[in-house]
This record gives structure tokens, sequence and C-alpha cells, in this order.
């Protein structure tokens, strides 16, 4: 019974995040490079080079989607 409330608030958290890409979609995005970035500093921290360089490539790609 938990488990199916959980599910329940992870589906509904999602859909509001829908939601919410769809009302300020360049807001978002924003975060979701910042996001990236840390990932990124997060994976070459622990020395996961190839991972941190995935998340860097991401970033990127998020922000040039913006700004470009």
């Amino acid at each position: 019974m938990k488990s199916l409330m959980i599910i329940t608030a992870i589906f509904q958290a999602l859909v509001q995040m829908k939601n919410w890409f769809m009302r300020f979609p360049t807001i978002l995005q924003a975060c979701e490079c910042i996001i990236e970035m840390l990932r990124g500093q997060y994976a070459h921290s622990v020395g996961c080079y190839h991972e941190a360089a995935f998340h860097f490539i991401e970033a990127v790609k998020v922000y040039i989607y913006i700004y470009v």
C-alpha cells in the first residue's frame, strides 16, 4: 500500500513537471543545464571521467538549445 502511494506521488510530480515545462520552458531548461553540470562535477570528483564528460556534453547541448 505504501509503495503504491509513493508511485502515485512520483507520477503526480512528473505530471506537474511536464506542466511546468510547458508553461516555463526556458527556466526549467536552465535548471536542467545547471543540474547536468553539477552531475558532471560530481562524477569527475569521484573519478568517473567518462560519465563526467557525458554530463558536461549534455549540459552544453541544453545550453545551446536555450541560448542559440
